[in-house]
């Protein structure tokens, strides 16, 4: 087998190869460390690049010298490896490799339609299986930038590490289907510039090709617990987190237009963030769009999932965290980054026009949103409409790098004098949380009626003027003994105003 390191002449320090591939792996550990917080570093590709290409040194790659080969069934691919020493794998893993990567191809450019990536002189593509123990894996161009630009791919050897949220042939999958599309972007456009946004686009490629694996959810609570932080930045998670925003993209607007964007890249270069909305665009939608999508998208994750609503795997996300606001006429400000967001949750529902307003105008979008059972509505403050559903969501995100805050105000026209926003849990085994908004504030009453209308309990409420209220029934009847197993009703009233809602308790005996 050909040895793929070469030398140069000249008065540079010449450094072993296996000596700098040691080194690199501590600078990346050691430099990302706090970002990862003991969490493997998804790819290496962006700071093998900063190393390598901004070094001034001959030597041009990382390409390690392992002893093995072997070549795909397709002719395209040859895995190097070794089955001895620190990067020794199995036979079983590279034959699996080797298989996934003609998957691969066959996934991302015969089905999907993306332009093959470069060869290398010998007409193949080269992976190497070593033991990389902090990253997956990472894409190495033979160029600096430029179009046609061909690289080859380095892998971990077994995945086993604890710091790899997923293992095994699992995190072999979606490495090389990661891998192997940073290779078809480098055949468009390498821009070193441009490269946190490629890991958007191969983080989602992954789940793209093995959507049960799911190793990139593991990245994405960065994005759900500061969702005010910019989206843009590259620190090691969150150029991975920020993959959901393509699977808006291609869910929202459909998988051709992730091909349109690349297509467009590879031939005009410039800012690729700008070419996912100038392709967008072409779709018919404008910035302000994609952005209270995007909103009310992360809103509905975690506990908040809706069947039917948002991001495919909204369930497995983090909840969002947001703010609840105490009132309806609210201004609240917050430091936002380039597309990153503030959201806080209304407190009580809305009936008609929100009376929704964002500022600064030209440089924000805003979102409101209601959910109706298991429908959701949302629009941005650009949209004229009506919302009908309990509580809200409101949130401001900014579109431009001038955006040092934004002001979120809701006066609604509700005419519901009060409603029972939810009941939860529900079912429930032990105590039940009920949410009522009361247009009107002050005391209402409200009462638990088992399955026969027989009255369970009662009690008058003070709400202290606030129009939202929250209270917690323990289960147990006006007489003191646990209520039984059950349907109950309950039933708010205020001004000879009713209104009733069934709930279900569980697993309870009645003393």
């Amino acid at each position: 087998m050909d040895n793929h390191n070469s030398e140069k002449s000249g008065s540079y320090l010449q450094i072993p190869i296996k000596t700098l591939n040691i080194i690199v792996s501590l600078v990346i550990v050691l430099f990302y460390a706090d970002a990862v917080s003991g969490q493997a570093v998804k790819c290496g590709t962006i700071h093998s690049y900063n190393l390598v290409h901004n070094l001034d040194s001959p030597i041009a790659s990382l390409r390690p010298a392992l002893p093995l080969s072997s070549i795909s069934a397709s002719g395209r691919f040859e895995v190097h490896y070794t089955l001895s020493g620190a990067d020794s794998t199995t036979s079983e893993f590279v034959d699996s490799a080797l298989i996934y990567l003609d998957d691969i191809w066959r996934l991302e450019v015969d089905s999907l339609g993306f332009n093959p990536p470069a060869f290398e002189e010998d007409g193949r593509i080269h992976v190497y299986i070593e033991n990389l123990s902090y990253y997956y894996g990472s894409s190495h161009p033979l160029s600096s930038s430029g179009t046609g630009v061909p690289g080859y791919i380095r892998c971990e050897n077994d995945f086993a590490e604890s710091v790899f949220s997923t293992h095994g042939i699992d995190a072999l999958k979606v490495t090389l289907a990661h891998e192997f599309f940073h290779l078809i972007q480098f055949g468009y456009r390498l821009d070193p510039f441009q490269l946190g946004l490629y890991e958007w686009f191969s983080t989602w490629m992954e789940d793209i090709a093995y959507e049960n694996v799911n190793d990139y959810i593991a990245y994405t609570d960065v994005l759900f617990e500061n969702p005010e932080s910019s989206l843009i930045r590259t620190n090691g998670i969150q150029e991975y987190a920020a993959s959901v925003f393509i699977h808006l993209v291609s869910q929202g607007y459909g998988n051709d237009i992730i091909n349109m964007i690349w297509e467009e890249f590879g031939d005009g270069g410039g800012d690729l963030f700008d070419h996912i909305f100038q392709a967008i665009s072409m779709n018919g939608a404008e910035n302000y769009e994609v952005a209270a999508k995007y909103m009310a998208w992360c809103y509905y994750t975690g506990e908040r999932a809706i069947d039917g609503f948002g991001f495919l795997d909204a369930s497995l996300y983090h909840t969002l965290e947001v703010t609840r606001l105490p009132s309806w006429s609210v201004s609240v400000s917050e430091d936002l980054g380039t597309w990153g967001f503030y959201g806080a949750v209304l407190p009580g529902p809305i009936q008609g026009n929100p009376g929704f307003t964002v500022s600064p105008e030209d440089s924000v979008a805003g979102v409101i949103s209601v959910r109706n059972g298991n429908v959701v509505q949302y629009y941005s403050d650009r949209d004229d409409g009506t919302l009908s559903g309990d509580r809200g969501f409101a949130g401001a995100l900014a579109l431009d790098t001038s955006v040092r805050d934004a002001t979120i105000s809701v006066s609604p026209d509700n005419d519901a004098p009060f409603e029972i926003i939810s009941i939860y849990p529900n079912p429930s085994i032990e105590s039940v949380s009920f949410e009522v908004f009361i247009e009107d504030p002050l005391k209402f009453s409200f009462d638990i009626y088992n399955v026969l209308g027989r009255k369970v309990y009662s009690k008058e409420v003070n709400t202290l003027g606030a129009r939202y209220s929250q209270i917690l029934w323990n289960g147990v009847s006006q007489s003191g003994r646990r209520a039984a197993s059950g349907l109950y009703i309950l039933r708010v009233e205020k001004n000879g105003n009713t209104q009733c809602k069934p709930f279900v308790l569980l697993g309870r005996q009645s003393d």
